[in-house]
């Protein structure tokens, strides 16, 4: 009798361990409810202020109900998050465990306003050396990868009591500058890896992939879904005309840093009126080197105005991105455009606002809502983005038309 017990008992434990099997292989093979309307807030957790305790200082790094509210009466439906792995990986345990709090607490937040998150991990050139992208995935064993990976398990831990359909996990953020790298493992090799590793511990979170060349369009073509279920998203980014989008811009080449009076579309910029805008920034920006070095900002001029990257050209590179989804049998609800923006004209350049901007963003936000994608802003803080005064937090409110979103935002 006891032998027939012991039999029927195996059977069971069989039976309930082929369902839930079959449950999480049922919950894998569906696809996640639409990420819409997003918002990148990144000062949060990433971008250090300082290195000494607490390293997230300032009004960015503070992001308060009331505002996470207001984002969502607005009519956002999700943030895209930025976790900068480096506190998480460098400071003392009780550093750790305050970080941890500070992460699971503001997701809490988040949900709570009946928003989702898009957590991202933020491996970026402003990160510590070692943290940065380029380091963490120079090889497919390395010790610096080995430790990133267990510190996205580390975030699936601290999350666990947060339901998985109120947020996801993207690996890295634009890891890769190259479309496809000759000089090591590809991005997307690697990519794989963290997946499967991640989806050991978590076989029903929804992940989120992207290809490399900082995340464009034109690297979906060295990105192959096969072998990644349906609980999978896939993150482009899109600042293109370039030129347009980071004129003016501290960083990058020395063309850009002097770069203003751009108009969208490209056909409505005054050469004139630029050439002056520029030279005045080139001075305000004590630029060296006297007229030769200014000639590379006169190029991008004269190369943004001939080559007029419009409306046309943008609806074409989204389309793009659908007959990819198409061929790879993704549905278009899983590509979100997971950065967008333009940085505003420097006060220096003394370019007065033509209204290029919001062209600029409505005409990329509805390109992507035509073939079906989600967006996120890029970003709530920062030059690009919603917020015009840090300390009052106070928004640059024309955006939200533009960005087709009606809500009071209040």
């Amino acid at each position: 009798m006891q032998r027939r017990w012991r039999t029927w008992i195996i059977l069971l434990g069989l039976i309930l361990g082929c369902a839930g099997g079959n449950e999480a292989a049922a919950q894998r093979s569906a696809a996640p409810a639409p990420f819409k309307r997003g918002i990148n807030i990144g000062d949060y957790l990433a971008y250090p202020g300082s290195d000494e305790w607490p390293i997230f200082r300032g009004p960015r790094a503070e992001t308060s109900d009331a505002e996470l509210t207001r984002l969502a009466n607005a009519g956002f439906d999700f943030v895209r998050l930025a976790v900068e792995p480096s506190p998480f990986l460098d400071r003392s345990p009780g550093d750790v465990q305050a970080m941890e709090r500070r992460l699971v607490e503001f997701v809490q937040r988040i949900v709570a306003t009946g928003m989702r998150v898009m957590i991202a991990g933020w491996a970026r050139h402003e990160s510590t050396p070692r943290w940065r992208a380029l380091q963490i995935i120079a090889t497919r064993d390395s010790a610096e990868l080995r430790a990133y990976v267990g510190f996205l398990k580390r975030i699936v831990v601290l999350l666990r009591d947060i339901p998985q359909d109120r947020w996801v996990l993207e690996p890295m953020n634009e890891p890769q500058v190259v479309c496809r790298r000759t000089d090591g493992p590809d991005w997307t090799i690697i990519q794989r890896d963290i997946y499967q590793e991640l989806r050991a511990v978590a076989p029903t979170l929804t992940i989120v992939v992207t290809p490399g060349c900082w995340s464009a369009i034109r690297a979906l073509e060295h990105l192959d879904m096969a072998g990644y279920d349906a609980r999978t998203l896939v993150d482009v980014h899109y600042y293109e005309p370039h030129s347009f989008t980071h004129q003016g811009t501290t960083w990058g080449n020395d063309a850009l840093k002097a770069l203003g009076g751009l108009s969208f579309p490209p056909h409505l910029t005054n050469r004139k009126a630029a050439t002056e805008a520029s030279a005045r920034l080139f001075e305000a920006r004590g630029a060296k080197g006297g007229a030769a070095a200014f000639v590379p900002t006169l190029r991008e001029i004269d190369d943004y105005i001939k080559t007029n990257r419009d409306a046309a050209y943008i609806a074409k590179r989204m389309a793009e991105a659908k007959a990819w989804a198409a061929r790879q049998r993704v549905d278009t609800s899983r590509i979100i455009v997971g950065e967008f923006g333009a940085f505003r004209q420097p006060a220096e350049a003394k370019a007065p606002d033509d209204g290029s901007r919001l062209r600029w963003l409505a005409t990329v936000r509805k390109a992507a809502e035509a073939q079906g994608f989600g967006w996120a802003l890029f970003a709530y803080h920062s030059p690009f983005g919603l917020v015009t005064d840090d300390a009052r937090a106070t928004w640059d409110t024309p955006m939200l038309p533009a960005l087709g979103l009606t809500g009071p935002g209040r």
